[in-house]
């Protein structure tokens, strides 16, 4: 099924795009072809080219800046110490405040404290008391029983389960 054609042209002549020029043109007969007989520059001659293109130092002048105005400076900078000089004359002494109106006015001059801690040891003491024992631990299916050695007439205490 062919394409319908949306406007109406002329017929073409026979003549090849613009793809087809670019590859007629490239096309050689076999007695065309030619080599070159010239040699490729040396990396020597590369640098001699190179450096006749670039001008000499007698081939300009530079001009040099001008030497007026400007001056040392003349500014005596602080130092550390000067500074420290400074920041003290600034900060009050320690007499210059005014305490006896102030928040602690009225107040005396307080006590050691007499308590007397209690030791690490006495702190483990106090809490083992809160806790349980093993005796008050009721394991259920398990009781006691007193058994009497016949031989010796002791009295033992014995797990038994049930």
């Amino acid at each position: 099924m062919s394409r319908p054609r949306t406007s109406p042209s002329k017929p073409r002549p026979n003549t090849p795009s613009s793809f087809g020029k670019q590859f007629l043109s490239t096309r050689r007969t076999p007695g065309s072809i030619k080599f070159t007989e010239s040699r490729a520059k040396s990396s020597i001659e590369w640098v001699e080219y190179r450096s006749k293109q670039l001008p000499a130092p007698g081939d300009y002048s530079p001009q040099r800046p001008s030497t007026t105005g400007g001056a040392f400076s003349n500014a005596k900078p602080k130092s550390d110490l000067d500074w420290t000089i400074l920041r003290a004359k600034q900060t009050p002494a320690a007499d210059a405040y005014n305490v006896s109106n102030g928040a602690f006015s009225g107040t005396s001059g307080g006590r050691f404290s007499t308590a007397y801690p209690k030791s690490y040891l006495e702190l483990e003491e106090y809490r083992s008391k809160s806790l349980p024992s093993s005796a008050e631990y009721r394991v259920s299916g398990c009781c006691l029983e007193k058994r009497t050695d016949r031989q010796t007439s002791l009295s033992i205490y014995a797990v038994v389960l049930t």
